[in-house]
């Protein structure tokens, strides 16, 4: 009850009192923020958020990184951005029928290349862009010849092209080009609430190259926030953006009371809408980019727990060059998978089961169904055991209405493998329907002690591939759902 009446204090706080001195003004105020926990995943789906819950947990998330004290700006960074590591791409397609943005993209005999700081430009008198080759369908030197090329706007120096789509809207052939904030390259097994974050930019430039030799641009869009994710089904481009609210002035190596006092002010007084990442189209048209009933928090969320970063789903038309839709998950993610008709989200933690109050460490699963352009909250599910941090989108996988997943846990000091099948049963409820091993059959993946070394799915079966020392390669087959075997 203390934690409420603290938040209560806080926010009640405003400039619109008139105080006699600085000291009156900040008694009202409370800095002790040792009780605020930051939100971890756990076994509970996720609601919408009401204007008043939403601005109390980003808040808090806000107070708990300014209790850490921590001056190193780093930024979080998903699985599929190989391309930040060197000037080779890591892409690999996860899911038939789901493009994913690469350095290089090939339509008939044209070859998109994106030269940049990680592949030098090849003429020293030009900047940065996309240059588009003739290939030689001879196979005869020059394999290749350039017909043109696409200049990177000077307003974008300071980001990365991160990489680009191709889209065939009627007659006309667009190249979509991706821009984000450049970063550092961060081990998500290390990461944890004790570092200090910044927000960065996304951009999405759209360009007419169906004449190479006269490109022109068509569109963009600015989105506050890092570029995590992208896939594009069809028309429709779908961006995962994290946005990490800042507020001017704060500081984040205060040492007295009165600059505690200072930024607890600056955090009361904050407006919700300042908290929400913007937008901007072709330079004029602005807004949020998601209302607060438009965002997601885990249900049954504590009194003094918070979490500040959001992360926003957000869908491009690129027929009609439009913002369709966006959702924002206000909870800890650590892994995205895309099939062409949803979008999957997974966060590790630990969950208390309810009858043995035993700590189960797991996976939470989160289904948004993405319906022309809109993106609809379909229900959340807890598996055990971890995904990893190797690309672990390779460890999901959908088919015929089924997800499938692969998690790993140590137990016991050795590591016990898992395959579950989930199943969306309407009304928000997604869940397990079969899992590997059970209590009807003890059939292990892998041997004891051997770690997974890639999996991969085709249909109704999963292919497993583990070692120790050895490779070894086990089949399991889905065909009947509920009865894997």
């Amino acid at each position: 009850m203390a934690l409420v009446v603290f938040i209560l204090l806080a926010i009640s706080c405003s400039d619109n009192q008139e105080y006699t001195s600085l000291d009156q003004k900040y008694t009202s105020l409370n800095i002790d923020y040792s009780k605020l926990t930051q939100a971890k995943p756990k076994n509970s789906f996720l609601v919408n958020a009401d204007s008043v819950l939403l601005e109390q947990y980003i808040k808090n998330g806000i107070r708990i990184k300014l209790r850490q004290q921590e001056s190193t700006q780093v930024i979080w960074q998903m699985a599929d951005s190989g391309q930040y590591k060197s000037q080779f791409s890591t892409t690999n397609l996860h899911q038939v029928g789901v493009d994913e943005a690469d350095r290089i993209k090939i339509d008939d005999d044209l070859l998109y290349l994106v030269e940049d700081r990680y592949f030098p430009p090849s003429k020293t008198d030009r900047g940065y862009g996309v240059r588009i080759m003739q290939l030689n369908e001879e196979e005869q030197e020059p394999l290749a010849v350039e017909v043109g090329f696409v200049v990177q706007p000077e307003a974008t120096t300071s980001l990365d092209n991160v990489g680009i789509f191709l889209h065939q809207n009627g007659t006309s052939k667009l190249l979509v080009s991706l821009h984000a904030t450049q970063r550092m390259n961060i081990d998500l097994s290390t990461s944890s609430e004790k570092m200090s974050w910044q927000t960065g930019k996304t951009q999405v430039i759209v360009d007419n190259v169906t004449s190479p030799t006269a490109v022109s641009r068509e569109w963009q869009i600015d989105i506050e926030g890092n570029l995590e994710s992208s896939r594009k089904v069809g028309h429709h481009l779908y961006l995962l953006t994290r946005f990490i609210p800042s507020i001017s002035g704060l500081n984040f190596h205060a040492a007295t009371d009165k600059e505690h006092l200072k930024n607890e002010e600056l955090v009361a007084s904050a407006m919700l809408t300042d908290l929400i990442p913007d937008y901007q189209i072709n330079g004029t048209q602005r807004g949020n980019l998601v209302r607060p009933e438009e965002c997601l928090v885990p249900q049954n969320i504590k009194v003094g727990e918070g979490h500040a970063d959001m992360l926003t789903l957000t869908s491009i038309n690129l027929n009609t060059m439009s913002l369709e839709s966006s959702l924002c998950l206000n909870t800890k993610v650590d892994a995205v998978y895309a099939s062409t008709n949803n979008i999957y989200f997974s966060g590790s933690g630990i969950d208390t089961g309810v009858e043995s109050k035993k700590e189960i460490e797991g996976t939470v699963l989160h289904k948004i169904s993405l319906t022309d352009g809109t993106a609809e909250n379909r229900g959340s599910a807890w598996v055990k055991g971890h995904l990893g941090w190797s690309d672990p989108a390779f460890k999901m996988n959908e088919y015929n209405g089924y997800l499938r997943v692969v998690t790993s846990l140590l137990e016991n000091e050795q590591l016990e493998h898992y395959l579950s099948v989930l199943e969306d049963v309407g009304s928000q409820k997604f869940q397990i329907v079969s899992q590997i091993p059970n209590l009807d059959s003890s059939q292990a993946t892998g041997k004891l002690g051997e770690d997974i070394f890639a999996v991969r799915f085709y249909e109704q079966r999963a292919y497993i591939a583990t070692y120790e020392q050895s490779d070894p390669l086990y089949v399991i087959n889905l065909s009947e759902p509920s009865s894997p075997f």
